[in-house]
């Protein structure tokens, strides 16, 4: 899709988008005025019946003991996603040396996909919000990643750089 002029400071860029959830990961790539889906990724957790993945020993039946709680597979399933997407980024971050990673990612999983990238210097990684937005427009992801690149801009304009510069001479 071409960046619309609406966005001229995106237009300009050369970054790459992730938008996660918990089974999903898509990776954008805006550049020369496009942004264009590059990778879409899925890791679906396997369904269980209510009691499968609890386990009982003979002696203390109808008491839950041992097995793991439910609550940990779909962390476990998250996890891997995350590395599955982690991977991938590495691969395009190497390929493409973008400046820029917009991050889209629920709440509860913040921080899981930048935990599994390397450190790269010259890439400035910046989490634009948190939810599902993984269904979501480029055009919407576009209008987000404008509000949130407004609201991080520093206002210089107003500065009276002369005036610092004096009092550190």
């Amino acid at each position: 899709m071409i960046i619309p002029d609406t966005f001229a400071t995106l237009a300009e860029t050369d970054a790459l988008v992730i938008v996660s959830s918990k089974e999903h990961g898509v990776i954008y790539r805006i550049k020369d005025g496009e942004i264009t889906s590059i990778d879409h990724l899925e890791h679906s957790e396997p369904r269980r019946s209510d009691d499968e993945g609890f386990f009982f020993s003979g002696a203390s039946v109808g008491k839950n003991v041992g097995g793991a709680p439910k609550e940990s597979d779909e962390e476990v399933y998250k996890k891997a996603l995350d590395k599955m997407i982690a991977t991938e980024l590495e691969a395009l971050i190497a390929q493409e040396s973008p400046h820029l990673l917009y991050v889209f990612e629920p709440e509860q999983f913040k921080g899981h996909i930048t935990q599994h990238l390397h450190k790269h210097p010259n890439l400035s990684v910046h989490t634009v919000r948190y939810g599902n937005f993984v269904k979501e427009h480029p055009k919407t992801l576009l209008e987000y990643i404008n509000t949130y690149i407004e609201e991080h801009t520093t206002d210089t304009k107003h500065v009276d750089f002369e005036k610092d510069l004096n009092r550190h001479s």
